[in-house]
């Protein structure tokens, strides 16, 4: 558990200067949360959850595809993530995961941040929780597991 000053410290830590790197550090973040999840959830040899190569030339924008999962599991095929730089947008799609984030520049602090622009009361987002609110409800519509893979505190 931390403290508030390990969470501003982190916080801190995540300053983006452009609109840019922030669009890269969360992709960087779905990568390494579903390698995560896939390592913990599913069997060895087995992949459930892909992420395609880019959709598009620029690299703005991928896809995550569910390629299996238990019986009766209601659940979507895939979600398209995709950086609209010109508007400072992050689309996810199609419903019922679809969000949409607002990359913000904040002048007097001199970087960028993101807020989810489908909630009004929407604070400040840290990269990790993006990427949570992005790939939640897609995990958890493939059902409750068990760990099958080793878990590191």
């Amino acid at each position: 558990m931390s403290n508030w000053v390990q969470e501003k410290t982190y916080a801190e830590a995540n300053i983006w200067r452009d609109p840019c790197q922030l669009w890269s550090a969360l992709r960087r973040s779905i990568l390494e949360a579903v390698a995560t999840w896939t390592t913990i959830y599913s069997a060895p040899g087995t992949q459930e959850l892909i992420v395609s190569s880019l959709t598009d030339v620029a690299g703005n924008s991928f896809r995550l595809r569910v390629i299996s999962a238990p019986l009766g599991a209601a659940r979507g095929d895939s979600i398209e993530v995709a950086f609209d730089w010109s508007r400072n947008l992050i689309q996810v799609t199609p419903q019922p995961y679809k969000k949409t984030f607002h990359v913000y520049i904040d002048q007097a602090d001199n970087r960028v941040g993101l807020k989810q622009q489908d909630v009004p009361s929407s604070k400040d987002l840290l990269i990790e929780d993006a990427c949570r609110l992005i790939l939640e409800p897609l995990i958890d519509s493939l059902g409750h597991r068990r760990p099958v893979g080793i878990v590191d505190p």
